[in-house]
């Protein structure tokens, strides 16, 4: 094989690679993000459940204030 081949070969496969870091990345990224919007809903639900349960329900928005600020980092 020419030099030639065996460099493009080498930079075909150099690609390759990066893609497929770059679609393990993709998979994480939206594992994560199906996490914390999971985790939003929830917060949700559980501010429903706690009634006039003031602190409760302080407590439950600061988590979810949180977790939305994660997730907007997320998108970033």
């Amino acid at each position: 094989m020419s030099d030639t081949k065996n460099d493009w070969l080498k930079q075909k496969g150099a690609a390759g690679g990066r893609a497929q870091a770059c679609e393990q990345d993709c998979e994480a990224g939206k594992s994560r993000i199906e996490e914390t919007e999971a985790a939003i809903a929830q917060a949700d639900e559980d501010m429903a459940a706690c009634g006039t349960d003031y602190g409760k329900a302080n407590e439950i928005y600061a988590e979810k204030t949180k977790l939305e600020e994660r997730l907007e980092a997320l998108f970033r």
